[in-house]
């Protein structure tokens, strides 16, 4: 009798924790239109505990507070062009908290590499898949999106928070706008845009980038020039991929862009440090073998005697020991030279 009220308790526990938005949320018919190259039919919309055990490994959301989402998708291509960069990874949840702020989820967050890899469409072939997302305890789902705009919705029209997520893709648009601005315009025409249209310099798109990493990736002096007069952050963490983290000074050291990277130095990044202790921009140089940048790295007054290279199973290695186990001639070379 004991063991069933334990039962009992637990059955209930669990009929309580887990959200139940998607077992009112009507499983689509018909495909959904991702972008010109793919659509997705939803077999699947289910919540999960968090602690649940997936292919025998435990995930547990104790320290960061996540629950997982499952959604059983078959995408079948719907157009013969450009098929090839299609994928189910492009659907990303949409979520809010009690306070109307938006978090975009994608299908590859940390903590679960073996699940939610996207899978390449080929030509006229339709696959199946299992995506999994995890998000906040503290948001609630309302929308599946791709390229920023709606593909599903999680919660009826007569929720408050529908206007909302309309409200937000209309903005993400203006915003995205302002991205491709950066390539060729200056920082006075994107602050009139701006100030037009209510946005800051701070916004992000649905890629979580910001105008300053565009104006780094594109080269845009002018632009960059003005952000930094702004009090822009120089050391503003990017998230590839919804997880690998990087700076705008080692995007600069990974496109070779001797302006930028002196730009950025003169602002206040450092060269050997990052921010977080992840490779520095002068590591990553070292690693892409980018012998052309290491005289004006000495210029900006790197020491090489001193340098050390990260290594992800041991200790650092001195960039002279490095460079031989690896047989890098030049950078050799260009050490001699010191």
């Amino acid at each position: 009798m004991k063991s069933f009220k334990v039962f009992l308790i637990g059955v209930l526990f669990l009929c309580i924790t887990v959200p139940v938005f998607a077992k009112n949320v009507p499983t689509p018919k018909d495909p959904l239109i991702v972008d010109g190259n793919l659509s997705i039919t939803f077999s699947r919309l289910e919540n999960m505990l968090e602690g649940v055990v997936l292919d025998e490994m435990r995930y547990t959301s104790k320290d960061d507070a996540l629950v997982f989402f499952r959604v059983g998708c078959k995408a079948k291509n719907i157009s013969q062009e450009n098929i090839e960069n299609a994928s189910i990874g492009s659907v990303e949840l949409l979520c809010i908290d009690e306070k109307g702020n938006f978090d975009i989820r994608r299908s590859h967050n940390a903590g679960m590499p073996s699940f939610g890899k996207p899978k390449i469409l080929k030509p006229g072939k339709s696959i199946k898949e299992v995506t999994f997302f995890m998000y906040n305890r503290n948001t609630t789902p309302i929308a599946f999106v791709a390229n920023g705009n709606t593909i599903l919705m999680l919660i009826p029209e007569t929720d408050e928070r529908y206007e909302l997520a309309q409200n937000h893709f209309e903005k993400l648009k203006k915003i995205e706008l302002v991205m491709l601005m950066a390539r060729f315009s200056t920082f006075e025409e994107i602050s009139s845009y701006l100030q037009e249209n209510e946005l800051t310099i701070k916004e992000k798109n649905n890629k979580g980038l910001t105008l300053f990493l565009y104006s780094v990736i594109y080269g845009n002096i002018d632009l960059l020039d003005g952000l930094i007069a702004a009090g822009d952050d120089i050391n503003q963490a990017i998230y590839r991929g919804g997880f690998v983290k990087t700076f705008p000074i080692n995007i600069a050291v990974e496109q070779k862009n001797p302006v930028v990277i002196r730009k950025l130095f003169n602002a206040g990044a450092n060269l050997t440090k990052s921010p977080d202790g992840t490779d520095s921009a002068i590591a990553i140089a070292i690693r892409n073998d980018a012998v052309e940048l290491l005289p004006l790295f000495k210029e900006l007054g790197v020491d090489f005697k001193t340098l050390e290279i990260p290594m992800a199973n041991g200790s650092p290695l001195p960039v002279r020991i490095y460079a031989e186990r690896r047989g890098r001639k030049e950078i050799l070379e260009f050490l001699d030279g010191l």
